[in-house]
């Protein structure tokens, strides 16, 4: 499957991202006392169609040896999982699921597809579908695992949030030592005529105030923003991005769109990279929505 031609990246692309992130991490939380490795690598196990070693777990899942040795250890002090000698081999160690590890899955399961209606619901059922189906592929293809046992919300949904999340942090730190929000942030100065404020954003972007005034401090620190008062009324004050600012976000726009078109969107076929451009802007409005009536100041 190929990139598109053209990968539009605006700030509606990165809040549906951060707050997709936000909301699986905290539904896995609440419904499983899980963190999302700790599910994946749960999940996973689950998913394989033979017994899982912690290196095949760890290559399916794009996470690093010692990640899910951590998350496994975890899990096996929980009991959701046993680890186990192999019968050709017992030095080689897989893990199984245990009984209360597969209704624990069962539990989160259940949570993550009430949480995927209700945030589809700004969308057509067509759209949703869409959606949802690109999400999985995209994390398909990262995994490039076989699957037998599968829940309703697969390992591949999960990964194609948790790795898209992980990676554009990732691009970011590696780019220009900025973070998700710092990005987020300036992205949306720029949108919005190059002058906002403070509280604007951070109602635009269902972020705390406290959040956007950090990230306002830091992009003034880096010099790639400033703070002006407004001649008509001094009480108000915008950020703005600086010459230097907007030369950076070129930049950090353009490094994201070449991680999202290797990593992710190539793994799309057209339809399914025409319906995950499409849903991103009302999905984005709808859960920013959502989440500025839950965040506080």
């Amino acid at each position: 499957m190929n990139a598109p031609a053209r990968l539009d990246l605006d700030s509606s692309a990165l809040t549906t991202l951060a707050l997709l992130h936000q909301a699986l991490a905290r539904t896995v939380a609440e419904s499983g006392s899980l963190n999302v490795t700790q599910y994946r690598v749960l999940l996973k196990a689950f998913e394989q169609p033979d017994r899982a070693r912690i290196g095949d777990l760890a290559g399916a899942l794009s996470l690093r040896s010692n990640v899910v040795t951590q998350a496994a250890d975890h899990l096996q002090a929980l009991r959701l999982i046993e680890r186990v000698g192999q019968a050709e081999d017992g030095r080689r160690i897989a893990l199984v699921v245990t009984p209360g590890g597969q209704e624990r899955i069962r539990t989160v399961d259940a949570a993550l597809s009430a949480h995927i209606g209700e945030v589809s619901r700004p969308l057509s059922p067509d759209q949703a579908a869409q959606f949802r189906e690109a999400i999985e592929s995209a994390g398909a293809g990262i995994e490039c695992a076989t699957t037998t046992h599968v829940s309703a919300v697969t390992s591949a949904y999960v990964t194609g949030i948790a790795e898209a999340y992980r990676g554009v942090n990732a691009v970011l730190d590696q780019a220009a030592r900025t973070s998700f929000s710092e990005c987020r942030v300036l992205l949306n100065v720029h949108e919005a005529g190059d002058r906002a404020r403070i509280t604007d954003v951070a109602l635009a972007l269902a972020l705390p105030t406290s959040t956007v005034t950090r990230a306002a401090d830091r992009l003034e620190s880096m010099g790639w923003a400033r703070r002006v008062s407004d001649p008509l009324d001094h009480r108000a004050v915008y950020v703005e991005p600086t010459d230097e600012g907007v030369r950076a976000l070129g930049m950090l726009q353009e490094a994201l769109v070449s991680y999202g078109r290797w990593r992710l969107y190539r793994q799309l076929n057209e339809r399914q990279q025409a319906a995950a451009q499409a849903a991103n802007r009302l999905l984005a409005e709808s859960l920013s929505n959502t989440r500025s009536q839950q965040v506080p100041g």
